[in-house]
């Protein structure tokens, strides 16, 4: 059970926020299927109204970044509780990734001193239960998108919302070539 559930509504839908003691433990996009229920225990009295800050904080930021603010999440705290040991270094490693800059799969595989794991990579972020605040949209594959757990639509929206063109319409190269 989750410390609290949070909505929130912005131009593009309403996300769903589940937040925990430790922070967010999930981030659903409007019209994804949910990820199985959040494990945890409903807060404690004195956790309750930090866990009511922190949810606030993401609302104001996630409004002003799909109202095309460039934003930083790095002080919402996220409950990494389940992963293992690289998903974490791949997870944090992503969460550094700056607004409207995006990276391959292999080159976080490299940063991280697993030349060869961009495979791996993806399967990590594949797993991301809180996409946006950890940015693995940010993180594309060498000639193409990528996956997104909520979709390519989705990935494409973030990207272009913070500026980024890879691709164009007319192609299916990089943005300028035929």
């Amino acid at each position: 059970m989750p410390a609290m559930v949070q909505e929130i509504k912005v131009p593009v839908g309403r996300f769903t926020a589940l937040w925990s003691e430790r922070g967010l433990s999930r981030l659903l996009f409007p019209g994804t299927t949910p990820f199985p229920a959040a494990k945890g225990t409903a807060a404690t009295d004195s956790a309750a109204g930090l866990v009511a800050l922190w949810a606030e904080k993401l609302s104001q930021l996630v409004k002003v970044y799909f109202n095309g603010g460039a934003v930083d999440f790095g002080e919402i705290p996220v409950d990494f509780t389940g992963y293992t040991p690289f998903q974490l270094r791949v997870l944090q490693f992503v969460r550094a990734i700056p607004y409207g800059t995006v990276v391959t799969y292999g080159a976080v595989a490299a940063a991280l001193y697993r030349p060869g794991a961009a495979r791996a990579v993806g399967q990590v972020l594949a797993r991301n239960r809180t996409p946006v605040v950890v940015p693995c949209h940010r993180v594309v594959g060498r000639g193409w998108y990528g996956g997104f757990s909520a979709g390519r639509r989705w990935k494409e929206e973030l990207l272009h919302l913070e500026g980024v063109t890879l691709f164009d319409s007319s192609s299916r190269g990089p943005a300028g070539q035929a």
